[in-house]
């Protein structure tokens, strides 16, 4: 079954590194060049750092007297102007990301081909030994549309099995689950954070599903082993995806009725 109109709204690929030994350490100066690979393509940057406090010395009633701190690089973004392509790069990872742009959902296909194209820049400028693992991830939000004033019976929509009794814990308000699916004979396991998004004028139930795939131990530069890897990831959470609905449910997103 293919779906017209997933509930996509983000998908990424993150990627994380064995260092090459004589890479300086991690600071704006060499971030930089490598963002700058990117300037005409990506022109939005944004520098993210981090700040570590340690406490020296407390008084006899244990409030701090005096703190020492240092502010440190952590990641630095650069994105297009229409905010649909990110590249995000800290130390020894690297992340990319497509975003949804009205109907025109992004695809792992179009993924792949832009998130191997910035590996190989990344590979180029700052050697690293290998490819440690990687993450495929994605964020869904399903949208079930409401009649003001009645109720939606989960169970109509999601296979996930989410219940609690009315007595003694009432109306369920909301909710925020994290389940782990066990890998298949190709893919590593698959991780599912299942929440309740705040609703919005329109009155639609908002659902969010965040999914991460993970590709531990690929310990290689080739794009082949990465990709397969990535690939195998894909199809796995693509079945997660389609067993966590209903018929019902899977009508939400426009089914063809062809693969």
């Amino acid at each position: 079954m293919r779906l017209a109109n997933p509930p996509i709204v983000e998908v990424g690929v993150e990627f994380q590194f064995d260092p090459n030994p004589e890479k300086p350490p991690w600071d704006l100066p060499v971030a930089m060049p490598f963002i700058q690979r990117f300037q005409e393509s990506l022109p939005h940057v944004e520098i993210v750092q981090a700040e570590e406090i340690r406490i020296e010395k407390r008084s006899s009633r244990g409030i701090p007297e005096k703190l020492s701190g240092k502010i440190s690089l952590d990641h630095v973004k650069a994105q297009d102007k229409d905010e649909r392509r990110r590249l995000e790069v800290g130390s020894d990872r690297m992340g990319y990301r497509l975003l949804r742009c009205g109907k025109e959902y992004p695809g792992f296909d179009s993924l792949l081909i832009e998130a191997l194209d910035k590996l190989s820049q990344y590979v180029e400028h700052f050697h690293p030994t290998a490819v440690r693992g990687a993450a495929l991830t994605y964020l869904d939000i399903v949208k079930i549309p409401v009649t003001p004033g009645e109720g939606v019976d989960l169970d109509d929509y999601f296979r996930l099995g989410l219940r609690v009794p009315d007595d003694p814990f009432g109306v369920l308000g909301g909710f925020s689950i994290k389940l782990i699916f066990p890998h298949s004979p190709r893919a590593d396991g698959v991780l599912l954070v299942f929440a309740t998004e705040p609703t919005t004028e329109d009155g639609a139930l908002r659902f969010r599903m965040r999914w991460q795939g993970p590709c531990d131990g690929i310990n290689s530069l080739g794009p082949d082993a990465i990709s397969q890897r990535l690939e195998a990831a894909h199809e796995h959470m693509r079945k997660c995806f389609m067993a966590c609905f209903t018929e019902k449910g899977l009508g939400l997103f426009d089914p063809t009725g062809c693969e």
